[in-house]
């Protein structure tokens, strides 16, 4: 995407674009966040501190496989953020590469899944009954699925503690009922 002119470069997150607006040939946004959108999205996010975050978003009108209009939006969203390891409770450096793809409407029979129907689809598109896009919001909503929801440091040695006790399960029973059974020995003798 960088190689395309950008219809709007802003060095805030806010920024909205109603159905109504949207150019038939559609829109390209870069976007930057500041130091209060970036401080609020660390606090939205849960994460220690977000460095920086920008993202280069194309709205574009589209057609489903009925014909009905929507608006695709695509993109990508570059954010370099601090978590705290789950383990150490350190800060640990993270560096994301999301991908936006979703298609929104501003007609609610057009939300609507078809169950009925044999389509290859992935999602119905979202309603949005305002009838506007907010830009900051799908971003930070991307964010939040591509983040790591349990930071772990990298260089910590991975212990399984599943099955309870320190990791070590060479000696533990085959069978799953073989403790009990061991029991039920020891008492009947």
């Amino acid at each position: 995407m960088a190689d395309r002119r950008f219809d709007v470069v802003s060095d805030s997150l806010e920024y909205s674009v109603s159905f109504e607006d949207l150019p038939a040939e559609g829109l390209w946004v870069s976007l930057t966040a500041g130091d209060a959108e970036r401080s609020a999205l660390a606090e939205r996010l849960d994460v220690a501190e977000i460095e920086k975050v920008g993202a280069e978003i194309e709205l574009a009108w589209v057609r489903d496989q009925m014909g009905r209009r929507l608006i695709a939006i695509t993109g990508e969203v570059h954010a370099s953020l601090t978590q705290i390891c789950v383990v150490t409770l350190n800060p640990l450096p993270a560096e994301l590469d999301c991908v936006i793809d979703l298609r929104m409407t501003d007609r609610p029979d057009v939300a609507e899944p078809d169950w009925e129907a044999d389509h290859d689809d992935d999602d119905p598109p979202e309603y949005l009954p305002e009838g506007a896009i907010d830009l900051a919001e799908v971003i930070a909503q991307q964010l939040s699925l591509d983040i790591n929801p349990f930071p772990r440091s990298p260089d910590l040695p991975y212990q399984d503690v599943s099955a309870g006790g320190d990791g070590d399960h060479a000696d533990a029973p085959e069978k799953p009922f073989a403790g009990l059974a061991a029991l039920r020995e020891k008492l009947d003798k």
